[in-house]
C-alpha cells in the first residue's frame, strides 16, 4: 500500500494492476478495475497471500496471455 499512497489514482493519472506470482499465478485486478485510491487500497487489503512458492515462468505466461493488464488505453 505504501507504493500507492504517493500517487493520484484515476483514469487520467496513475492506474494499478496486480498479478500475484505463485505456483498458481492469478490476476488480482486489471488497470481498469479501480479508479480511486480508497477502493484500490481496499482491494489491495483483500488480496490473500498464496504462499512462498514462486514459479516466475507461470506468472510471466499469464502476463503474456493477458497483456491488457498492462495496457494503458
Amino acid at each position: 500500500m505504501f507504493l500507492v499512497n504517493p500517487f493520484e489514482i484515476g483514469w487520467d493519472y496513475t492506474r494499478v494492476a496486480v498479478l500475484q506470482y505463485s505456483d498458481d499465478p492469478r490476476i488480482e485486478f486489471y488497470l481498469k478495475d479501480y479508479q480511486d485510491k480508497t477502493t484500490l487500497l481496499n482491494a489491495i487489503d483483500a488480496i490473500t497471500y498464496k504462499g512462498i512458492i514462486i514459479y516466475i515462468y507461470r506468472a510471466r505466461t499469464l502476463e503474456i496471455k493477458n497483456y491488457d493488464v498492462y495496457l494503458i488505453i
